[in-house]
């Protein structure tokens, strides 16, 4: 195109299109001081948004009752009103729309925006499963398993996931699997089952029932035509790995025990610790304690014991009850760990009161011989009564030179403390 020519006159439409030019920035700044300033995008203003208005919406039309929930449950914050939304929810729910049911149940589940009630969310999570919507399925079956506001059934959940299962949904499967695992009778094949639907989610790429999938391979639980298959370690170390690479700190300690001691993969000490460290860093307590036995042992990671000692305690806090006991028996004996008789005897009580029953065991030991702790037969006797009733054997012998050294009144003072006692969660 030929420029102008000095001295041209310039068009109308030339000169609108030079002075907009001309004044662009001034333009660009009342943008973005006046939001509104300029051209409106289609639809931007409140009444052409969502469609349909609370004017125009007659009782009979349950779609778009339920589009202007939507809009005031989730919209832009100045028409986000809670109360309206659970309004025309409610209306569109009542007239079958399987959404605005599963929504209701989701906001009385939640009780983040509204009042939690339970009950009300089962109601609604029903009539929405009874349409087949699958995510309902799965979640009145979760509370049918918990018993969480309703009746616990444990039944009911199995019927409910299944449906949601034969509909593919990942968790249905995963929960059904795992259900049907827990609820074995010792029938003929039940833990076929669950393997069955474990598999189809784990196919799915769910890290958890790839997780579980490979703890049934690790057990050799299955069964063909009534004859054990037995362990299939290849299998199992397969899907701890899947599971494993998908983050899940349980698959990730475990395929480290796989690569420690060669368990359906190359042995691999290093590549054991590279896992452990993984699962530790996620605050997973057996990954937290495996790591800590590698650097105390010097195993696939330099030794280091002040790095061990930081790892069991990480353990013990998180609840891990046999980290809390090796770290009793490390600080009673002063093996690796520099002897301290006082932090001994606080892990190995830690232990004890959560059920371990080797924890009991050893802290009997301690208060029958005062090692650590000052002599006190009632309390030797109590813990070695418990540990026996847990399967440790060995607490008969110690029970009875327990009782050598007291009277019947003690005695029975012992035994009252041991029935008493409930395991610490």
């Amino acid at each position: 195109m030929k420029g102008l020519k000095a001295g041209k006159t310039v068009s109308k439409p030339m000169r609108i299109m030079r002075d907009l030019e001309n004044k662009r920035p001034l333009i660009f700044l009342l943008i973005l001081m006046f939001p509104g300033f300029g051209c409106k995008e289609s639809g931007s203003d409140e009444t052409s948004q969502g469609g349909a208005q609370e004017g125009e919406i007659g009782p009979s039309d349950p779609k778009a009752q339920y589009q202007l929930a939507v809009r005031y449950l989730g919209g832009r914050r100045r028409d986000k009103d809670i109360t309206k939304a659970v309004k025309w929810l409610n209306l569109a729910a009542d007239q079958g729309i399987v959404q605005a049911q599963y929504d209701l149940a989701r906001l009385h589940l939640e009780g983040d925006e509204i009042v939690k009630n339970i009950p009300v969310a089962a109601e609604w999570f029903r009539k929405a499963a009874e349409q087949g919507d699958a995510r309902a399925q799965h979640d009145f079956a979760t509370i049918h398993l918990y018993g969480d506001g309703v009746t616990k059934n444990p039944k009911d959940a199995e019927k409910w996931f299944r449906k949601a299962a034969e509909q593919g949904d990942a968790n249905s499967r995963f929960e059904l699997g795992n259900l049907l695992f827990a609820l074995n009778d010792g029938g003929e094949n039940d833990y076929d089952e669950a393997e069955k639907w474990l598999r189809l989610a784990a196919e799915q790429n769910h890290a958890g029932a790839q997780c579980n999938l490979a703890i049934i391979y690790d057990l050799g639980i299955l069964e063909k035509d009534g004859k054990p298959l037995g362990r299939d370690p290849v299998e199992a170390a397969k899907w701890f790995l899947r599971s494993a690479e998908q983050g899940g700190s349980s698959a990730q300690r475990s395929i480290g025990d796989c690569y420690r001691v060669g368990d359906g993969v190359k042995r691999d000490q290093v590549e054991a610790v590279r896992w452990y460290r993984k699962s530790a860093e996620q605050g997973n307590s057996d990954g937290e304690r495996a790591l800590a036995r590698a650097y105390l042992k010097g195993s696939g990671v330099r030794k280091n014991v002040d790095e061990a000692i930081k790892w069991f305690k990480k353990s013990a806090a998180h609840g891990g009850t046999h980290a809390q006991y090796l770290l009793g028996v490390h600080y009673l004996e002063g093996d690796e760990i520099p002897k301290d008789s006082a932090e001994a005897i606080t892990f190995l009580l830690k232990a004890a009161k959560g059920g371990h029953p080797q924890a009991q065991l050893r802290l009997a030991t301690c208060y029958l011989e005062g090692l650590g702790t000052p002599e006190d037969s009632v309390v030797s006797y109590m813990w070695s009564d418990i540990a026996l009733r847990l399967g440790e054997e060995d607490a008969k012998e110690l029970r009875h030179k327990a009782e050598r050294k007291m009277s019947p009144y003690f005695i029975k003072k012992a035994q009252r403390l041991s029935k008493e006692w409930k395991p610490e969660r």
